[in-house]
Parts: C-alpha cells; sequence; structure tokens
C-alpha cells in the first residue's frame, strides 16, 4: 500500500508539473503574439539612440 502511494503522489506531482508547464508556455506564446500585434499595428518601439556594438 505504501509503495502505491508513492506512485500515485508521484503521478500527481508529474501531472501537476506538466499542468503548469503548458500554461507557462501557452502565456508566454500568448504574450509573443501580443508584441507582433503592437508592432503590426504602429505601437512599436522608437528608438532616439543607435545600439551599440558590442
Amino acid at each position: 500500500m505504501n509503495e502505491a502511494s508513492t506512485k500515485l503522489k508521484a503521478l500527481q506531482a508529474q501531472e501537476q508539473f506538466a499542468i503548469q508547464s503548458l500554461s507557462i508556455a501557452d502565456s508566454n506564446s500568448e504574450n509573443v503574439m501580443q508584441l507582433f500585434r503592437s508592432l503590426s499595428a504602429g505601437e512599436g518601439w522608437s528608438r532616439t539612440e543607435p545600439l551599440q556594438s558590442l
């Protein structure tokens, strides 16, 4: 019984980790899409200084 309980808890932890990972990936893709939408709508950044080379 103890071994079965341990395996069940491990599977539940893996499931929770998978759900959190998918949620993070989905929110990141939404942020990227929102950035592209804002850039295509002309809401991009404007720089007054040139980028410095390395």
